[in-house]
């Protein structure tokens, strides 16, 4: 379906606090995702496990204070990560 051919996700300044678990699961084939200018406290494990092709992360100007050991693992393609 069209959810599974995403691959650019702009949520920037959205006033985001959290991130459900599994939002991004459908979006397999997401290469960026702008989450910038938001409100995000914390980095979970889950958040971005399945997004294998990713390349470009940018979580800049947040509230982050903790993020999960394991947040980033999966992200072998990963080339740019703003934090």
């Amino acid at each position: 379906g069209l959810r599974s051919r995403i691959d650019f996700f702009n949520l920037s300044q959205t006033n985001l606090k959290h991130i459900e678990n599994g939002f991004f699961n459908t979006f397999q084939d997401l290469k960026q995702i702008h989450l910038e200018h938001n409100e995000l406290e914390f980095l979970k494990n889950y958040y971005f496990k399945n997004l294998t092709k990713l390349v470009r992360l940018n979580l800049a100007h947040n509230f982050l204070s903790s993020i999960d050991s394991y947040s980033f693992s999966n992200l072998n393609h990963l080339e740019y990560l703003d934090l």
